[in-house]
């Protein structure tokens, strides 16, 4: 059937998407990692918040070339390409326009940074890095660096001797304790003996269960949620002092967890698993679909292994988590 000339055009425009690099430069002082930003001059789009230092990827020319050129004219830092680590890829949408934003991370550079176009420049603790003072499309940035890049849920049959020998080569990351047939009293007892295991190897010990467990053991660095229980809630249940962790299986799973202001969600299965055989593997393709639309740092789960770090990564992930690649 023809249209007439009177009938709108209403098929979608094509939205253009700017790919942009930018640069979590780092360095190690007072005892505490700090990275480098600047402020946006009041007169600017989102003038007065901070940003890290980076911009425009021009069509075919590398992201690691842009970004190194970017920082030298923007604060006058020389940064090697090579010295550029890839940290996480994510796609934020604006309406008119989307952004392809790189985040890449390095600690090798030389030069005072200066700002360049008059932009006031800072050196702040990562771990003290407030999201809301940055752009939205920034904010799972920030999340991405204060959290390690795996997750490790502990095995059946666990003791505070074999955790202290899993444990070892694994710092930095996070261990979530997770013992699904015992009960509260016995669930105490453990995670009070392997407080101090988690501390020793440099990891932060994450309680599974209901938030009760988490009043009796302080000292534990966070709490994850089980699926069954996040869903019963409809707010926060612990204090943002600790790490709170949501299991997700879908959008809907990944938007309640935002909901409850949760820190991280673990999205399964990514790939087939013995584990849950009869739950349909999402891909790749799948995990990012899913958390492409959301403010949230997801950790892959689900038939990954630590190799996978990057593929998350380069899915909008955060990261990998499970037990089978460092348990067994």
């Amino acid at each position: 059937m023809s249209m007439s000339p009177s009938t709108p055009n209403t098929e979608p425009e094509t939205v253009k998407t700017v790919h942009v690099a930018v640069a979590a430069v780092c360095r190690h002082a007072g005892g505490r990692e700090e990275v480098l930003v600047a402020r946006r001059h009041p007169e600017q789009h989102q003038g007065g918040l901070l940003e890290f230092p980076g911009g425009k990827v021009e069509a075919g020319e590398p992201a690691t070339t842009a970004l190194a050129r970017e920082l030298y004219e923007e604060v006058g830092l020389r940064v090697r390409e090579n010295d550029l680590d890839f940290e996480l890829r994510l796609i934020h949408d604006y309406g008119d326009r989307r952004v392809q934003l790189d985040l890449y991370r390095t600690v090798r550079f030389s030069e005072a940074p200066q700002g360049r176009e008059n932009q006031p420049l800072m050196w702040l603790a990562v771990a003290g890095l407030d999201p809301a003072a940055f752009p939205a499309a920034n904010r799972r940035m920030i999340q991405v660096l204060q959290l390690p890049a795996r997750t490790l849920i502990t095995g059946g049959d666990i003791t505070p001797e074999r955790l202290a020998n899993r444990l070892q080569g694994w710092g930095g990351s996070q261990c979530l304790l997770r013992c699904p047939d015992i009960d509260d009293d016995a669930y105490g007892a453990l995670a009070g003996e392997c407080l101090s295991v988690a501390r020793e190897a440099g990891c932060r010990l994450l309680l599974h269960g209901a938030p009760q467990r988490l009043a009796s053991l302080s000292g534990a660095g966070g709490l994850h949620l089980p699926w069954r229980q996040a869903n019963q809630l409809i707010e926060r249940p612990i204090s943002n002092a600790y790490r709170l962790g949501v299991s997700c299986h879908d959008l809907a799973g990944l938007e309640h967890a935002q909901a409850l202001g949760a820190d991280y969600a673990l999205l399964s299965p990514v790939k087939s698993t013995p584990s849950h055989p009869e739950r349909l593997p999402m891909g790749w393709d799948g995990f990012e679909r899913l958390v492409t639309a959301m403010d949230l740092p997801v950790y892959a789960l689900g038939g990954v292994g630590s190799d996978d770090v990057m593929m998350s990564r380069r899915h909008g992930g955060c990261g990998v988590a499970g037990i089978g690649f460092w348990w067994h």
